[in-house]
């Protein structure tokens, strides 16, 4: 494998575990904040038997994804772990009002956090900021990769 695809895969690997990393964090901080507030009742509100398969498959795909990119190298598989990532990358954008909060905060004209969430302050929505940046990053990073000749590259 060229220099440059195995920079790019593992680029895109050190992607995916730093997104594993952060939903781990932000599931700790939820579950800590919850319980210091009194507010763990929140989780069957919010997220209930729905949001913890939802959790699963993400903590799941997050952590099967680096070992599939280590494993496999063809040009399609290559558009397959794009396509992934982006949809990752759209659903978190899509599904976390968190994002919209963060940047509120950061403006100066809202809450950091929703009225159903068990995490006062601006833990959680940052959390969720960086991992926002991390996946457009990966996304980027995936895209480049797939784009890469596979005979030219030894993929």
């Amino acid at each position: 494998m060229s220099n440059k695809n195995e920079k790019m895969s593992n680029t895109i690997i050190q992607g995916w575990r730093a997104m594993l990393l952060i939903l781990m964090t932000m599931t700790i901080i939820w579950i800590l904040t919850g319980a210091m507030y009194g507010k763990l009742q929140s989780f069957a509100q919010e997220q209930g038997n729905a949001g913890l398969w939802n959790w699963t498959i993400f903590f799941s795909t997050a952590a099967i994804i680096p070992f599939f990119i280590k494993r496999f190298k063809g040009k399609v598989f290559k558009w397959v772990i794009f396509v992934i990532t982006f949809l990752w990358t759209l659903i978190f954008f899509t599904a976390s009002p968190c994002l919209f909060n963060v940047i509120k905060w950061l403006l100066g004209i809202g809450k950091v956090s929703p009225p159903y969430h068990p995490a006062p302050g601006p833990y959680i929505p940052f959390l969720y900021l960086i991992h926002h940046i991390v996946a457009v990053w990966t996304t980027i990073i995936a895209f480049k990769w797939a784009k890469l000749n596979n005979e030219k590259n030894g993929g």
